[in-house]
């Protein structure tokens, strides 16, 4: 894992993403792309003219120009390889087009905040890319790479596709545990991902709990214990999960730590 993308963007989970994104540049020496995206509001004036539109365009820009340039100097300053790109446009579009090669993305774990339409941009994008996604709690400070580290495994394909996309970052911690809430429809066995962990040089125990009331609260509880996460995403569909509480969606809108999410 070596090229890293961050989403920039001036929202209130900025801080959070950017703390995370450098603390693991910085433990696998590797590369920050850092993704300035500018929304490009749909604004018709009276006269159809797109002066109003004209004049949001040209706040957005000037708001983001600052943010960048605040930023670039204190990224300079981590002595990490990183460079600029910025996009105009859809935000998933964007990032799925930056993510074509890279090992992870750094997103908020609501999305942008402050942005209704776009609380839901971790989900989208995992279904639009195959990298992984760091998704990060606003307010949260700094990633732990060599912490405490909670998998969450029912045994679907989505999940170890997680798990096999987590792997370099897995194999820098101090201990994994491997945690199944039984009851699922895989009949998954947590031993069956320590092996697979345990030949990577990961330190891993297990754990079965059972299932008592919703999964996602569950291992939201879980988490609360650990640095940082790993759970697959969307196993039955993003609308479904909308609609009815599904898993990730209650981690998305509560998870206590950053958490490694893929589909």
């Amino acid at each position: 894992m070596k090229t890293i993308l961050l989403m920039v963007h001036d929202d209130p989970g900025q801080e959070a993403r950017l703390q995370c994104a450098l603390d693991i540049t910085r433990e696998v020496e590797g590369h920050l792309i850092c993704l300035d995206l500018l929304r490009l509001p749909i604004v018709i004036d009276a006269y159809g003219t797109g002066g109003g539109m004209a004049t949001i365009l040209t706040g957005e820009q000037d708001r983001e120009e600052l943010n960048v340039s605040a930023l670039q100097a204190r990224v300079s300053a981590e002595g990490v390889s990183h460079e600029w790109q910025r996009a105009q446009g859809d935000f998933e579009h964007s990032l799925a087009r930056a993510a074509r090669l890279v090992d992870l993305i750094v997103l908020s774990a609501k999305g942008v905040p402050g942005l209704i339409d776009q609380g839901d941009l971790p989900a989208r994008v995992a279904r639009a890319t195959a990298a992984p996604i760091l998704v990060v709690p606003q307010g949260h400070r700094g990633f732990a790479p060599t912490g405490r580290v909670l998998v969450g495994w029912d045994g679907s394909a989505t999940a170890a596709t997680t798990i096999r996309a987590a792997t370099p970052l897995l194999k820098l911690t101090d201990s994994v545990e491997v945690l199944t809430i039984s009851g699922s429809d895989y009949d998954p066995d947590p031993e069956d991902v320590a092996r697979y962990l345990a030949r990577q040089g990961c330190r891993v125990t297990t754990r079965t709990i059972p299932r008592a009331g919703e999964v996602g609260k569950q291992l939201r509880d879980a988490l609360s214990s650990a640095d940082w996460g790993v759970v697959g995403s969307y196993g039955q569909g993003r609308l479904r999960e909308r609609l009815f509480g599904g898993t990730t969606w209650t981690l998305l809108e509560e998870t206590p730590v950053p958490l490694l999410i893929s589909h």
